[in-house]
């Protein structure tokens, strides 16, 4: 397998500083006008560089492209072809095929590449494979990994043939056959700390691989200064290596087996630490929100004038017509709820004669019955009040009749209003 993966890694030329103006299809016409191209690639790296990968049908085909378009000047570029190079260590540990998964995983992608340039070069291997590009809620940026989902299984084991072990814009692809969401593939991921300076990525594989199936295993950080204190050389003290592992296992029982047999154990002058990884969430969740808060103020730095106009347009717009159209609606509203009210109460009771006919008649009784209320109280009150006025004038009509002998007309006229208002 590893011969085969050198011979179609030989296939794929790596094509850097494409200029702009340089489409997917021209670029595919430029190199197939000296050998056979089988596909091309054009992708842009966080710099927003174009770069591209382009794919032959033979390796020759590829050496010559790489001697005729190596520092090939066009649109002022000067283009720089090579073979696409591979990690040697992915090729020689690559996995066997499984004749019956179609599903595989990417990870470590450059963060600039998008999903459809995931698509496009996974699309190489397969007819419309489904693709997923994993992202960060709160931001939106790649979380450098995805998923690939071929028809047939062929067509996986070719992805991973052709891509595991891919450099591209200083990563190496890793790429793997996603394993099923389950309790036992959970937790299965193990940080090894205080790795000696020198050691490898495939000692590392060697070291873990007796305690199950290893998914995947990457080393970094590098040697410390500082010296850690073993009892039995307590003056050549071995140093604490800042170089960690992480090693992925295929089952969390694998992982538990690998920890409870090597953490502490004294491998070549320093004593590993191993132990489950653990994933920081008050430092992720503090990103999250600077990322978040990050977003919003960018959008504010970018569009705040048009904020500021637009908010000043709505605010003379909802002041000259907007409040208006709404007091009319509103009133309208009302006016046509009033209607509809009355309308319905008429219909109520037109609708049955006689419960209408008791109504008027309810009606006419109870205005009738309000008339005599009045009535009867103006009499009560009218007799009252004459009452009143004949008791206080018993006592001083005789002095006014006898004083009126003498009076002038005006005073004659009052005391006979009284006289008379006493009659009544």
């Amino acid at each position: 397998m590893a011969s085969q993966l050198d011979c179609e890694a030989r296939t794929i030329v790596l094509v850097e500083f494409i200029p702009d103006e340089l489409d997917r299809q021209r670029v595919q016409e430029l190199f197939s006008e000296i050998v056979p191209v089988e596909s091309t690639i054009l992708m842009r790296s966080r710099t927003s560089a174009k770069y591209g990968l382009v794919f032959f049908y033979q390796p020759q085909d590829a050496l010559t492209a790489v001697e005729h378009f190596e520092g090939y000047e066009i649109l002022g570029r000067t283009l720089r072809v090579s073979l696409a190079q591979y990690d040697k260590e992915a090729i020689e540990k690559s996995q066997n095929v499984d004749e019956n998964r179609t599903n595989i995983i990417v990870n470590y992608l450059p963060q600039s590449v998008t999903r459809n340039e995931m698509y496009s070069l996974f699309s190489t291997c397969g007819e419309s494979p489904q693709c997923k590009l994993m992202v960060n809620i709160c931001t939106g940026t790649s979380r450098c990994y995805g998923f690939v989902k071929y028809h047939l299984p062929e067509e996986a084991a070719k992805a991973i043939n052709l891509f595991d072990g891919l450099k591209i814009q200083n990563k190496i692809l890793r790429v793997s056959y996603a394993r099923p969401c389950s309790e036992q593939t959970r937790g299965t991921n193990l940080y090894v700390n205080n790795l000696p300076e020198d050691v490898t990525e495939e000692d590392v594989r060697v070291l873990f691989r007796p305690y199950g199936q290893i998914i995947n295993c990457r080393i970094i950080g590098e040697k410390s200064t500082r010296h850690q204190v073993v009892p039995d050389t307590a003056e050549n003290s071995p140093p604490i290596s800042k170089r960690v592992a992480f090693v992925i296992y295929n089952q969390r029982s694998q992982a538990k087996t690998a920890i409870s047999m090597l953490n502490g154990v004294f491998y070549q002058g320093n004593f590993l630490g191993v132990k489950f990884a653990k994933l920081d969430y008050l430092r992720t969740g503090y990103q999250n929100l600077t990322y978040s808060f990050g977003y919003i103020f960018s959008i504010i730095q970018n569009y705040a004038w048009y904020m500021v106009f637009g908010g000043l347009a709505f605010y003379y717009i909802y002041t000259k017509f907007l409040r208006t159209i709404l007091e009319s609606t509103f009133l309208s509203y009302e006016n046509y709820k009033k209607q509809k009210e009355e309308q319905e109460y008429a219909a109520k009771y037109h609708k049955n004669p006689d419960l209408f006919s008791a109504r008027v008649s309810a009606q006419q009784n109870r205005a009738q019955k309000l008339q005599e209320q009045y009535d009867q109280e103006a009499r009560e009150h009218q007799a009252k009040l004459k009452e009143n006025i004949i008791l206080s004038w018993n006592l001083e009509l005789p002095p006014i009749i006898g004083h009126l002998k003498g009076a002038s007309a005006e005073e004659e006229d009052v005391a006979n209003k009284y006289v008379f208002l006493l009659n009544s």
